[in-house]
């Protein structure tokens, strides 16, 4: 499957690197350019010239749509603060609560942010929050788990704070071949202990970066499920959406573009709320190969059809087509579940 996905995402690379590629923006719910990017690192570019937001955070936004809240005016915690995503969102939702993580502070302090005349920032420690019990109906955050010392210890406080039928969506790089999670630095009596050496990622209030702690394995799925949690799992890859993984060289560093969506275990799922096509089980990696072909078979279909060019396919009014021609079947498809959910029905009466 790796190859496979890594293989039908490269032909894209040339288009987004010169500037042409079009998709459809879940966020600007339109087709929009990407802009001209040569980063090797397609889970965080395919940027929309338009909105701005780079494709995991349109994939993490696409998922919160699909998520409603049962709440008029939900609860929502989200942590991050000085990014475009949290702009976004509070246009969304009026209860946003921001955040960001400032060492030497505690959960709850308002911390000044220098780039901002009279601007302070609330601080909270993911693992350790200052938000009363059941009292969050959504969390959301991206990329933050890999940068604390204890995922388990977060997960224990997301499982305190949210609301019985409440809902944590995240992002998270989730690597191939990585069962264990990979442990880079520890905390030993209030200090940093170095078991690999130091590696950065990018962080908007740092210039340097934000220390990596971990690097999460699969058996983060176990782990949220002993803690009381059920798992569902989005796999971003769409190139009508711009979703793609990072597609790197190397099969173990290779990482998916993926949005986790936690609920507690004990919730009734309405599973109207939840696009079951798109949210899977553990094994998605596995069962989504499937759809990942048959996305790529559209692609061919439609081309075939409308006698389009390898060219012509990815342009936007070409795109429409597909998209179109994707409704057709969904429709198609749930036409023909109610026809026979309704069998059931009458099997059963008699």
């Amino acid at each position: 499957m790796l190859e496979f996905v890594r293989k039908s995402s490269n032909i894209y690379k040339d288009k987004i690197k010169s500037g042409t590629f079009s998709f459809y923006c879940s966020n600007c719910c339109s087709f929009q350019k990407a802009n001209s990017s040569d980063d090797w690192s397609l889970r965080n570019q395919v940027i929309c010239e338009k909105c701005g937001l780079g494709g995991r955070f349109r994939h993490l936004y696409e998922i919160i749509e699909k998520i409603k809240p049962s709440e008029l005016n939900p609860n929502v915690a989200l942590f991050e603060d000085v990014t475009l995503f949290t702009q976004i969102l509070k246009r969304k939702y009026i209860n946003l609560k921001t955040s960001e993580y400032f060492d030497g502070y505690k959960s709850g302090d308002l911390v000044q942010y220098p780039p901002i005349k009279d601007y302070f920032i609330t601080n909270q420690d993911i693992q350790n929050t200052s938000y009363e019990s059941d009292s969050i109906d959504l969390i959301i955050h991206g990329d933050v788990y890999e940068h604390i010392p204890s995922i388990e210890e977060a997960l224990v406080e997301a499982k305190r704070i949210l609301k019985p039928d409440g809902y944590m969506i995240f992002t998270m790089p989730f690597y191939d071949f990585i069962d264990e999670t990979v442990v880079r630095v520890e905390v030993k009596n209030n200090k940093l202990n170095f078991l690999m050496p130091k590696h950065y990622h990018g962080n908007p209030l740092s210039e340097k970066g934000a220390l990596v702690f971990t690097e999460p394995g699969r058996e983060f799925l176990n782990l949220s499920e002993k803690v009381g949690f059920n798992v569902k799992l989005s796999l971003g890859y769409d190139p009508l959406k711009g979703y793609f993984p990072d597609c790197n060289e190397s099969d173990q560093r290779h990482c998916w573009n993926l949005v986790f969506v936690l609920s507690l275990s004990n919730q009734q799922q309405n599973n109207n709320q939840i696009n079951s096509s798109k949210l899977m089980d553990m094994n998605l990696l596995t069962k989504n190969y499937e759809e990942i072909k048959k996305i790529n078979q559209d692609l061919k279909n439609i081309a075939d059809k409308y006698k389009l060019s390898n060219e012509q396919i990815i342009e936007s009014k070409s795109w429409k087509l597909i998209l179109f021609y994707r409704k057709i079947i969904e429709k198609i498809r749930f036409k023909q579940k109610i026809k026979s959910f309704l069998k059931k029905i009458k099997i059963k009466s008699r």
